[in-house]
């Protein structure tokens, strides 16, 4: 994962085997160095950060160790763990509950303030000044595919086939073409943020790059909408044809599209655990092929009770 955090790794072959090994080599200082942390320090706690990426390894050998570690990490916020399968960190624990009128009363007024309206709530979108869609009839699509960041936490959850958001934007473009399906491509609002800190910055210039270059091949293609400007996600839902098929890979907007009741397909590798069944999942490119040629009436529509559930535990 953390060779496609570098932009070059996209460029050419040679660059992205030169970050690859150069990683690799990376990878032998860290154990290295945890090694010697254990054994010249009596370490009863342990903080790490952005442990989706090379730190990973400081969390394993310490773990091995029964050292308490503590992390800060969507979609859990401040933890402490023990937990030896670092994927689970990722996600929203399932958990089955029952709420009161008054409890689901509230959650859907929340659901509502954050998702039915022309504002962003979202605090990892807040560097980001949007655009309104003009003008744009959007009845006739029948898929919307929402890009991902290309460079920002590839492969934080479990494979599931694709080895970074490129690779899985171009497949399922490609599939779509196949069926000669209409379908819009939205690029992800933050790949046009403006922001002063500098990691934030250039993740988003890396990603507008990708984007761009990608989509030049397919301006052209009458079936095709591409929206490469920041839109809030309401000023399309509230537009879309309400038989439109979602695709995300993992992103939040699964939740707002479940909220407008839309069908939603995405990988099982997910901030969200799959047995919440909010939405049509896969876990490798056959089942994401099959999910694909299913039609509108043969695809699920979420379960209330477990999108209460998730909404209550990212938001509340």
């Amino acid at each position: 994962s953390y060779t496609f955090r570098n932009y070059q790794s996209y460029l050419s072959s040679f660059t992205y085997y030169y970050a690859l090994f150069k990683n690799i080599y990376l990878v032998a200082k860290y154990f290295k160095t945890a090694d010697y942390y254990i054994n010249n320090y009596k370490i009863k706690y342990a903080y790490l950060d952005h442990i989706e990426y090379l730190n990973a390894i400081f969390y394993q050998k310490f773990l091995n160790k029964n050292i308490k570690i503590y992390s800060n990490r969507f979609p859990r916020s401040i933890i402490k763990t023990k937990q030896k399968n670092i994927e689970k960190l990722f996600e929203i624990e399932f958990k089955k509950k029952s709420y009161t009128k008054k409890q689901s009363d509230k959650i859907i007024r929340s659901s509502k303030k954050i998702f039915s309206s022309l504002r962003n709530y979202l605090p990892w979108m807040h560097y980001t000044r949007y655009s309104i869609l003009k003008n744009k009839d959007l009845k006739k699509y029948e898929y919307i595919i929402y890009a991902h960041s290309f460079t920002d936490s590839q492969l934080e959850h479990k494979y599931d086939g694709f080895i970074n958001t490129l690779d899985w934007l171009a497949f399922t473009v490609n599939e779509l073409k196949k069926k000669n399906k209409n379908f819009i491509i939205k690029a992800h609002p933050n790949f046009y943020m403006k922001s002063t800190i500098k990691g934030i910055y250039e993740v988003a210039a890396w990603d507008k790059k990708i984007y761009d270059k990608f989509i030049k091949n397919l301006v052209d293609d009458k079936r095709i909408l591409i929206l490469d400007k920041p839109i809030l996600n309401y000023d399309v839902a509230t537009r879309l044809n309400k038989k439109c098929i979602v695709i995300t890979k993992h992103g939040s907007a699964q939740l707002e599209m479940v909220y407008h009741n839309f069908k939603v397909i995405t990988s099982k590798s997910n901030f969200i655990n799959s047995k919440y069944s909010i939405s049509n999942t896969w876990s490798n490119k056959f089942e994401y092929k099959n999910l694909l040629k299913k039609d509108w009436d043969a695809l699920k529509l979420a379960k209330t009770k477990n999108f209460y559930s998730v909404m209550e535990n990212l938001f509340m």
